[in-house]
């Protein structure tokens, strides 16, 4: 390759790498623009498009407070939760919707099911990655009404999902979400 190429690629690499950094410091500065950073490892990392609170679908992306004071308490003292703008004083949870209104949830210990289709790496732990306990909810059958979400950590085997903290009731939804620019790296971990 001549000189002259090399230069012209190292300078399209310099732009480009450039104008990747100026968009995500914008992004990560900005407060009003309607788009979240992701950065845990439970969903995909990336960047969210806020969405409003438009009737939610199974599939979807959330942005929760849950509904529980104590239960948000627990999170924020393990760090499966930060300080945040929620009520309760806790960031907002970022899951998939995995069910909804009339949706059937089996939860087993070794899945989840959800109308008959079970969830990828969904076995309900019983220790989290510290080895401290999981509060745990009964095993069992759920059918969900019109105002209830089934919540599901699309990234990780140990995402701090419904699995733990139950069914939230959909006046939780703070945003409904679209992945802008995300990466995925399924763990099992």
């Amino acid at each position: 390759m001549s000189h002259d190429l090399v230069l012209q690629y190292k300078c399209r690499s310099c732009a480009i790498y450039t104008l990747v950094a100026m968009i995500v410091s914008t992004l990560l500065l900005a407060d009003d623009l309607p788009i979240r950073i992701n950065m845990t490892a439970s969903m995909p990392r990336g960047a969210y498009l806020l969405r409003g609170t438009h009737p939610i679908h199974a599939g979807d992306f959330v942005m929760v407070c849950l509904d529980d004071d104590s239960l948000a308490q627990f999170a924020l003292q393990r760090g499966y939760l930060s300080v945040g703008y929620c009520a309760n004083s806790t960031q907002h949870l970022l899951k998939q919707v995995a069910a909804k209104n009339g949706d059937l949830v089996k939860l087993k210990t070794n899945a989840v099911i959800v109308n008959g289709i079970s969830l990828p790496h969904s076995t309900t732990l019983n220790m989290d990655s510290l080895n401290r306990s999981l509060p745990a909810i009964r095993r069992g059958i759920y059918i969900l009404n019109a105002h209830q979400l089934w919540l599901y950590g699309t990234e990780s085997a140990k995402s701090w999902d419904s699995r733990y903290f139950g069914i939230i009731n959909t006046a939780r939804v703070v945003q409904t979400v679209k992945p802008l620019l995300v990466w995925s790296r399924r763990s099992n971990t």
